[in-house]
């Protein structure tokens, strides 16, 4: 059963209601959602022209049967770094460590050591994307983790890209 349902584009967006989202964000009955997705139109030039690196896809993308591919996503603060390949948080920030690795190897550096992947662990935010039914827009939720200055300043850099109103501390 899908707990929301609204467009992405041209395409359907459907959210399953068990797609693990806090039960803050889960709404009594299923909703169709008229979106304004030309305002969000994700620009991938545009963000790496921002200075943000992207591993995966839009951070809104939909699969062929509407569904968004990838409601759980993660951003690296300090590097501008906005994860949304498949998995949880944390294979998520495995996946980057893992680029990360990559590059350095490539440049002749010794790989991370687990400090490091702790440091850069503290320098991210797990985010969770979703549908506001009141404004039928889709939003980003940052997850304070009990960190709000760093939540704060994840909001604060994601804002260079993205609307200030499609950001929320969640």
């Amino acid at each position: 059963m899908f707990l929301l349902k609204g467009e992405i584009g041209k395409k359907e967006l459907l959210i399953p209601q068990n797609a693990g989202v806090q039960s803050d964000f889960l709404f009594p009955t299923p909703q169709t959602l008229e979106l304004n997705t030309m305002k969000y139109n994700f620009d991938s030039d545009g963000f790496k022209n921002a200075g943000f690196f992207l591993v995966g896809e839009n951070p809104f993308a939909v699969s062929d049967d509407g569904v968004l591919k990838q409601r759980i996503q993660t951003f690296f603060i300090d590097h501008k770094a906005y994860i949304t390949r498949p998995g949880i948080h944390a294979t998520q920030r495995c996946d980057y460590f893992d680029i990360l690795n990559q590059q350095r190897v490539q440049n002749g550096e010794p790989m991370l050591t687990s400090v490091e992947c702790d440091e850069l662990t503290d320098d991210s935010v797990s985010l969770i994307v979703s549908l506001d039914p009141d404004a039928n827009e889709p939003f980003i939720g940052i997850r304070a983790d009990g960190d709000v200055p760093r939540a704060i300043k994840a909001k604060s850099i994601l804002s260079l890209f993205f609307p200030d109103e499609m950001i929320r501390l969640i």
